[in-house]
């Protein structure tokens, strides 16, 4: 019994000896660290072992046959199940179209169950035509007028296996796991997992409390902050010896444009084309010698307005958001206007159009990254970038007569025509760039523009003001509390009525009520964008129709008093903001 006893302590002692020696094993650096264990340390909030291991752990759980290791065949059953998984729905939707059960599904066939599904109060008729005329298009591969189902099934292939390439470029996240094998065996064990992902975990809990700190977080994300590089494959003509280079980018444009891309996106499964709130940074260019080469990208649509002397330009490279999966040959979302169209270039590789950088927008981490994007560029055009500008909100980028970027600010615009003056003003304050008035100009772009039949967002709104379709009124159903925190002096608190926008600009609070708007004409299209902003606020006045679109935002029935649809967006709302030397939180 006394050597049973001695044993088991023995045991037990050396199973904790071995427990502190593992908790000694770490990675040389946090940048060692493999990424696909790296891409899953939640350092948000706090980050505790026993759940990273465990999250770590369920992805061999969920995609292994036995639930205890992960082998290649693994990972070759899950992807196919996920190409199953993806076709299922496309097919489906063509085949419920069939309405004469013949195995064959014509134009009148689908617009028929549209309007039988959707009534007219839910879509118009040009955007029922649109969905047709996508589904035709993508699925009728013959193009004699009527889908098969061997079609349906054809093309629903040819679109899995575009998802595919794109959605597994590289490695997927089970392969990457599979290539830690740390025997080389071919398998990769649920045991072999932990002991990977505690090493992971401990390099990043620095002081081994099994919890990830803030310090700790931030100094895991600072290595782990991936050098810029553009994507494998991407090309861009080459720049003469003589041109200065230089790489602009904006997070979000601080105007719009007048012209916009349409957007093929997926609908339970169906294709619907959408407009997309298109921006318009402005390219300034001041006079100078020398030649500039200059890569201009942006994080969301746009069509760069190109001014000022363009001749200087020889190169503009273009990158941006691509389209979405469904088209044969995906392009690019991004444009130029008042430009040569000789001197275009759009930046993408043949596999998939989005050669972007991923760039950080703020102004210490601009700074910091900026080797790396210096980097990356002389990588792609074999010489560094001269001159790097990046803006999270950009409405003007100058380049001076040295080839240097910098922003600059909006020059303002007092072209107020077919747009209500006081309305526009309020906009401005959102829009500091104003409205880019692109229409009737050669739009130099991958993918097709067309005019805005209503202006995105608020400028939207001061449109149909001015139209006579929308009248403002005073809202007061909810306070909103606004904070000044001056820089040297005591707060000071105002209490406005109803919703407000406020702008801090060099210290001067302004503070604009939010309205709701009566519909007092029918109303052919909400302004793109609106979609899920609580802050508006719709009432549809007795008599005029029910409009014939969608709704993304709020609208009341004054004959009722009751929403039409989306009731949550018609919950009100109240807020406090702080502002603080100008800036707003």
């Amino acid at each position: 019994m006394k050597r049973l006893i001695a044993t088991t302590a023995f045991l037990i002692l050396a199973a904790n000896v071995g427990v502190h020696a593992d908790e000694g094993d770490t990675y040389p650096d946090l940048a060692s660290i493999p990424a696909p264990l790296a891409q899953q340390v939640n350092i948000y909030n706090g980050g505790y072992e026993e759940m990273y291991v465990s999250n770590m752990l369920q992805v061999i759980r969920n995609a292994a046959a036995d639930k205890m290791s992960l082998t290649k065949g693994d990972i070759e059953k899950a992807q196919e199940r996920e190409r199953r998984a993806t076709g299922q729905n496309s097919v489906n939707e063509i085949l419920r179209f069939d309405v004469n059960f013949d195995e064959k599904v014509t134009a009148d066939e689908i617009l028929q169950t549209l309007k039988s599904e959707r009534g007219n109060n839910r879509i118009d008729d040009k955007t029922r035509e649109e969905e047709v005329r996508n589904l035709m298009k993508r699925f009728d591969l013959d193009g004699d007028g009527t889908i098969t189902y061997a079609e349906a099934q054809s093309a629903t292939d040819a679109q899995n296996k575009r998802i595919l390439r794109n959605h597994h470029r590289g490695q997927s996240q089970l392969e990457a796991l599979l290539a830690l094998d740390p025997d080389k065996d071919g398998v990769l064990t649920v045991t072999e997992l932990e002991s990977l992902a505690r090493k992971a975990f401990r390099t990043v809990d620095t002081d081994h409390d099994g919890i990830i700190s803030p310090s700790e977080a931030q100094a895991f994300q600072a290595a782990l902050r991936p050098e810029a590089a553009f994507p494998e494959g991407c090309q861009a003509p080459p720049p003469s010896d003589s041109d200065k280079i230089i790489f602009v980018s904006v997070g979000q444009a601080g105007a719009i444009s007048d012209v916009g891309f349409l957007r093929e996106g997926f609908n339970n499964g169906l294709v619907r084309a959408e407009r997309q709130v298109t921006g318009a940074p402005q390219l300034d260019i001041q006079p100078g010698k020398g030649k500039l080469y200059i890569i201009a990208q942006s994080a969301q649509q746009a069509i760069w307005n190109v001014t000022g002397d363009t001749q200087r330009i020889s190169r503009l490279v273009l990158a941006g958001p691509g389209s979405n999966y469904g088209q044969d040959e995906p392009t690019l979302q991004i444009g130029a206007a008042g430009i040569d169209r000789g001197v275009v270039s759009f930046l993408k590789s043949e596999e998939y159009p989005n050669c972007a950088l991923q760039v950080p927008f703020s102004e210490g981490a601009s700074m910091e990254a900026g080797d790396t994007i210096k980097s990356a560029v002389g990588k792609l055009l074999g010489h560094p970038a001269d001159s790097i500008m990046t803006e999270l909100y950009g409405s003007r980028i100058s380049i001076d007569a040295d080839g240097i970027a910098a922003p600059a600010s909006p020059a303002p615009s007092d072209d107020v025509s077919g747009l209500d003056p006081e309305t526009w003003k309020e906009v401005r304050l959102l829009l500091p760039g104003g409205l880019a008035r692109l229409k009737g100009k050669t739009i130099i772009s991958d993918s097709s523009t067309e005019p805005y039949p209503v202006l995105p967002g608020w400028a939207g709104i001061a449109q149909l003001v001015h139209d006579g379709v929308l009248v403002p009124e005073a809202r007061a159903d909810h306070a909103t509390r606004i904070v000044v925190d001056s820089e040297g002096g005591p707060p000071e608190s105002i209490v406005g009525t109803g919703n407000s926008v406020v702008n801090a600009t060099n210290g001067v609070v302004n503070i604009v009520e939010e309205k709701q708007y009566r519909i007092v004409k029918n109303l052919v299209e909400f302004p793109p964008g609106l979609g899920g902003d609580r802050s508006l606020r719709f009432v549809l006045a007795k008599g005029v129709t029910k409009p014939d679109v969608q709704m993304p935002v709020c609208v009341i029935s004054e004959e009722t008093g009751k929403p039409l649809e989306n009731n949550w967006l018609c919950r009100g709302r109240s807020k406090v903001l702080v502002i603080h030397g100008g800036v707003i939180y």
